[in-house]
């Protein structure tokens, strides 16, 4: 696969790079050809098939860390790990404003390596103490006015020598980083269901926007059913860093 190739040279280049701040970003996520992300918003929807849950478990294999929102966690309780590829699981990081991740939760049992917990819950929560007890490093950022800072994240996750980031989503997570400019790379599953109903999980405006454009110059292959699009990311496609300050989806 020679995105693959072309993955790991960006990946090398930006970690060479002198003066960068944050890891190389690759949103890796599958939407239905109707363009939703799951049928309903609170439900597990399986939408790619196995070919593709390979590929995306690879890809998991090929990134320092992992990050979704909080919604996911609570609809999908997934384990985030590379169990159908061989490689090292990677640092899982849940955006999670409010410490709703459930102490039942797979991700905090699902490798040795604890989590992180991305909040800005006060340690003497109740909840705060209990998720700590429950094996969660709890990571503070402050809140600008729509949520959890996503540059000082980005800065943390560097100085833990986080090189690259892979980003699941869910659609307020994906939206929260396309404003930002802080893709850099996209691998896209187009499953031939068709999702949308009043209820459906939908992409953002910017998201879509940035998507449709993107995907007029990219080649696509086929995985299973699905289709496959990947290919590096940039953000001047759609005007890029809009003028708010970035913040990361609670």
């Amino acid at each position: 696969m020679c995105w693959l190739s072309e993955l790991e040279r960006l990946k090398d280049s930006a970690a060479k790079a002198t003066g960068r701040s944050r890891p190389f970003v690759t949103a890796a996520f599958a939407i239905s050809s109707d363009g939703c992300l799951a049928r309903t918003r609170g439900r597990a929807t399986r939408i790619s098939g196995p070919d593709s849950m390979r590929v995306t478990h690879e890809l998991r294999a090929r990134h320092d860390a992992l990050l979704v929102g909080v919604g996911t966690v609570l609809s999908d309780d997934p384990a985030l790990t590379t169990r159908l590829a061989p490689g090292p699981s990677p640092l899982r990081v849940v955006l999670d404003s409010k410490l709703r991740v459930p102490l039942t939760a797979r991700l905090l049992r699902s490798t040795p390596r604890a989590p992180w917990l991305v909040t800005s819950t006060p340690e003497s929560a109740a909840n705060a103490r209990a998720l700590s007890a429950a094996g969660a490093d709890l990571v503070r950022v402050p809140r600008s006015a729509e949520g959890l800072s996503l540059p000082v994240l980005l800065s943390l996750l560097a100085a833990q020598g986080v090189c690259s980031l892979m980003l699941e989503g869910g659609a307020a997570v994906l939206e929260s980083f396309f404003c930002a400019g802080a893709i850099d790379y996209l691998a896209l599953t187009i499953a031939p269901c068709r999702l949308r109903n009043a209820r459906a999980v939908r992409l953002g405006p910017r998201t879509r926007e940035a998507l449709a454009r993107w995907r007029a110059e990219r080649d696509r292959v086929q995985l299973g059913t699905d289709r496959f699009e990947a290919g590096p990311y940039d953000p001047a496609i759609v005007g890029a860093a809009w003028a708010h300050e970035p913040a990361a989806a609670p």
